[in-house]
């Protein structure tokens, strides 16, 4: 907690937060049984701790991109959620008491646990997918695997840089610890910040060391931003995998995005159905390409790494300030890339219709990115209405034609 080279405290910052909830610490009385979600926590730690010191029986415990103090912590969270919730589920009496009894404090402190454990759930697995050590570990503790033998922290290390991308929203300690903080605050928690470097009053001097030059030391010039770690954090949390729902969602907004679309375009004789005549494997080559560039390159630049992770909890006003920053740049960036390097695109891609699809179509992703918090939904939404502009709508032709292609007024009834 001191300075690791001058072994100074004041130095380094600490922060450490006391939550309490009482759907955490509190015991359950539900029919004739007692329940604690606590205790339960306490001898899920306790048995990582000896883990710890033993080292799984190999006497050394080796920290890696997959096992640390917080991920093995983090390990502790699942595998408690996962014991008490089966131990509930498996119990038809508890489950049919809670039914009769929707008002008890046990019944309303219990669906208060459920939604926090959703919400730590989601944030344990960004990915979509459990670990496979975590549920090989779990089904330990449940008594469905059958040899009773924990998954090593040292028996995977082949799987270490995977097994540590699938969790790495709690492999970096500071950002598990103000994730954490926030998850439970918005779950009607309170949270006590306590500074125990700060002794004998306060020193606003204080910086925090960074750890390495990717997650905090490379800074914009002349400032304290650490654009880098921004990055990260923000290109792993795109890489979400997406639910069902989410899928849904963003079919319902392209859907209507493509009616909006057709529309204002159709009624300016900006789109019309020509498709392109060519082999149905150039065809497919094209389509593979225009997935990779623009849709996927520009909505990971223009709405994951400009604007901020949806699920970062930052105020509503700053996301969408943000959001909107980066609709702006992703709508005047087409004229400009025209006229810097396609000359020929610049009557297409300066053109008010195409600017009026761009922002509408930009502004579909913005919502669509903060509904599933998911580049895959965005750029699968981007790919698809390019595609078909290109493929089936005339885009290919108006960009590619052998004469500039005029526009004609909205009276017109065929493109030149």
């Amino acid at each position: 907690m001191g300075n690791l080279q001058r072994g100074m405290m004041g130095t380094r910052p600490i922060s450490d937060v006391l939550i309490k909830l009482d759907a955490l610490t509190e015991e359950y009385q539900i029919a004739d049984e007692k329940l604690s979600f606590f205790n339960e926590l306490l001898g899920e730690l306790s048995l990582i701790g000896a883990r710890y010191r033993i080292g799984d029986g190999t006497g050394d415990s080796t920290i890696t991109s997959a096992t640390s103090c917080v991920q093995d912590s983090s390990q502790a969270i699942f595998l408690t959620l996962v014991r008490f919730k089966q131990k509930i589920e498996s119990s038809p009496q508890l489950v049919q008491w809670m039914k009769d009894h929707p008002n008890d404090p046990n019944t309303q402190r219990f669906q208060q646990l459920v939604q926090l454990s959703r919400d730590l759930a989601t944030q344990l697995t960004p990915l979509g997918v459990v670990r496979w050590d975590w549920q090989e570990n779990a089904n330990v503790l449940t008594g469905v695997r059958s040899d009773n033998q924990f998954i090593s922290i040292d028996n995977f290390q082949i799987k270490n840089l995977l097994t540590g991308l699938i969790s790495w929203r709690t492999a970096m300690p500071r950002q598990a610890h103000d994730e954490y903080a926030a998850t439970f605050l918005q779950n009607g928690a309170q949270l006590w910040f306590l500074r125990p470097n700060q002794i004998g009053g306060n020193d606003p001097g204080v910086a925090p060391l960074e750890p390495t030059l990717l997650l905090g030391a490379w800074k914009f010039p002349f400032t304290d931003i650490p654009f880098m770690a921004y990055y990260v954090i923000r290109t792993f949390g795109g890489a979400t995998i997406p639910t069902g729902l989410d899928w849904f969602k963003t079919l319902i907004f392209g859907v209507t995005f493509g009616a909006i679309a057709w529309w204002i375009g159709s009624a300016q004789q900006f789109l019309q159905w020509q498709p392109w005549q060519a082999p149905w494997y150039r065809k497919s080559v094209t389509a593979m390409r225009l997935l990779l560039v623009p849709a996927l390159l520009q909505e990971w630049v223009f709405r994951v790494l400009i604007n901020y992770y949806p699920k970062e909890f930052v105020p509503f006003h700053v996301w969408w300030g943000w959001a909107l920053i980066s609709l702006g740049l992703f709508v005047v960036f087409h004229p400009l890339y025209a006229w810097i390097f396609r000359h020929r695109w610049w009557a297409t891609f300066s053109h008010p219709v195409f600017l009026s699809l761009m922002t509408l179509l930009g502004f579909t992703c913005t919502i669509v990115y903060f509904l599933t918090g998911s580049l895959w939904t965005i750029a699968v939404l981007h790919w698809v209405a390019i595609a078909v502009w290109w493929l089936f709508l005339g885009g290919r032709q108006r960009l590619f034609s052998d004469q500039p292609m005029s526009f004609h007024d909205s009276s017109k009834k065929a493109l030149t």
